[in-house]
């Protein structure tokens, strides 16, 4: 602000001195410094909204943070709440396969939005063993009709 008012004063002080030695009337420098001045209220007004615009950003920063290490938090805490829940099925569920691997199995036939993960999780199976079954990745598209191989249930 105070570079803005010095520099209004050398700008005025040199429109001025430009015009006395220039031979312009009165009338037509004062007509320059009051559109000179004019202009200079403009940028300043400017600069006072950008110096708001950049307190408001930098305290939507300190926000945002919060806001992030907020969710880390809590992808923390639900991720050691699972963690101990699925090594207790994952035990499970093997002793479950190698029962199964006895009994006959089934075809399932792909529906309309369907994904392997649905399918597994219906069939109380994981999608490793899903994929292992078929001889398929867990990046293979289903298609809408597509029969695979399951466990009974």
């Amino acid at each position: 602000m105070k570079k803005c008012l010095g520099m209004f004063y050398t700008i005025l002080l040199v429109v001025i001195f430009v015009g006395g030695f220039s031979g312009c009337s009165d009338e037509n420098v004062s007509k320059d410094v009051s559109s000179i001045k004019s202009r200079l209220e403009k940028i300043e007004d400017r600069l006072v909204n950008i110096e708001k615009s950049l307190k408001r950003v930098g305290f939507l920063e300190v926000e945002f943070q919060k806001v992030q290490q907020s969710m880390d938090a809590w992808e923390r805490a639900i991720t050691a709440r699972l963690a101990p829940a699925s090594k207790k099925k994952s035990g499970s569920r093997t002793m479950a396969a190698a029962t199964r691997k006895k009994g006959k199995h089934k075809y399932y036939v792909v529906a309309k939005g369907d994904s392997l993960f649905r399918i597994a999780q219906s069939h109380d199976m994981t999608v490793d063993q899903l994929c292992g079954l078929n001889k398929m990745t867990t990046k293979t598209v289903l298609y809408p009709g597509e029969k695979i191989l399951v466990f009974p249930e």
